[in-house]
């Protein structure tokens, strides 16, 4: 008789599968990207899920973090909808349902820096710009402000990935011979069966990221669920982790060259952490905002890694006044919310 994992065995864990199940698809589109091939002259064509508001008189691109995916920003994205911004969010290659190509994950960081500065020029399309970015999003915002020339008005750096950060635990569990062994013996195991284990692998991993009692949304887990769910991630997932983490320390020495250079980002800089964060230290953040010329520094009480997620009202209350601050004559006024569309 095949075994049937109970629902006492599973607990919350299974009845959460079930109800995911049953939840509609999110608005999903799809568009193609062109971006400079990293070391060469030709043009890569990268193709990421993107959702973009119609209109707003100042644009907001929110780059998400490691292993997470464009839904990670349904709160935030409400409260500055109603404040009348555009918002535009996406999600990078090999994470929600952006595929990665080879090309693209030989040199992953300075490849995501340029596909964040297009996809946030063309949604801007001339108005205030402004990038808003957790993690690893955080250092792909930086290095875009950089790589922009001016073209951006103001940047947002939730608990952002720096030259300091250590390599999370969950990333270097995926090296142990052991968890291949356990994450090829899922993939042989039925669909349901299968989503199981991984929405299991994808809860202890996240669970050191935000606080406790934290919630996301439906919709941001059932993406991050179909993400891992798909054959290879998990070893995407290393692979992007180690050409990040190198470049982050300098040991690429190109990209260290072109991304790496904070004291000459003149644009206004917020930046954010929780006081709970077990990823970022305190250290590390203080360094970027001293190397900054133009930077604010924002600590939030009982917020882990995730302030997007753990403390959306603080989150957009940062963004609206750094957009107040910076950007005085544009609109902040109140107004009904509009459905995403395509870019």
């Amino acid at each position: 008789m095949a075994f049937q994992p109970s629902r006492k065995l599973l607990g919350r864990f299974w009845d959460n599968s079930v109800k995911l199940q049953a939840q509609p698809p999110s608005l999903e589109r799809f568009t193609t990207v062109p971006i400079p091939r990293f070391g060469t002259a030709e043009t890569l064509h990268v193709r990421v899920r993107i959702e973009t508001d119609r209109d707003g008189p100042w644009t907001l691109v929110c780059v998400h973090g490691f292993g997470d995916n464009l839904h990670t920003w349904k709160e935030v994205r409400a409260i500055v909808r109603a404040r009348g911004g555009r918002v535009c969010r996406f999600d990078l290659p090999g994470f929600g349902a952006s595929p990665l190509d080879a090309e693209f994950a030989s040199h992953y960081s300075i490849h995501a820096v340029e596909l964040a500065r297009r996809i946030a020029i063309d949604a801007a399309d001339g108005a205030p710009l402004f990038l808003l970015g957790n993690s690893l999003g955080g250092a792909v915002c930086l290095g875009a402000t950089q790589l922009a020339a001016g073209r951006v008005d103001g940047t947002i750096l939730l608990s952002p990935a720096t030259p300091d950060t250590r390599t999370p635990i969950f990333v270097r569990l995926l090296r142990v011979p052991t968890y291949r062994w356990v994450e090829g013996l899922v993939r042989r195991l039925p669909d349901r069966r299968r989503r199981v284990a991984v929405e299991m692998i994808a809860r202890a991993a996240f669970r050191t990221m935000l606080a406790p009692g934290v919630r996301p949304s439906r919709d941001w887990w059932e993406s991050v669920v179909q993400s891992l769910g798909r054959p290879g991630a998990f070893l995407d997932v290393e692979r992007i982790a180690r050409e990040v983490m190198w470049v982050l320390r300098g040991k690429v020495a190109e990209i260290n060259e072109l991304t790496s250079r904070i004291d000459e980002v003149s644009t206004p800089v917020a930046v954010v952490r929780g006081n709970l964060d077990r990823v970022i230290g305190r250290a590390e953040l203080d360094a970027m905002v001293a190397a900054l010329p133009d930077a604010r520094y924002h600590a939030l009480a009982g917020v882990a890694h995730c302030p997007q997620n753990e403390a959306a009202e603080e989150t957009a209350r940062i963004v609206l006044d750094l957009v107040e601050e910076v950007a005085p004559g544009v609109s902040l006024s109140a107004r009904r919310r509009s459905s995403p569309s395509s870019a």
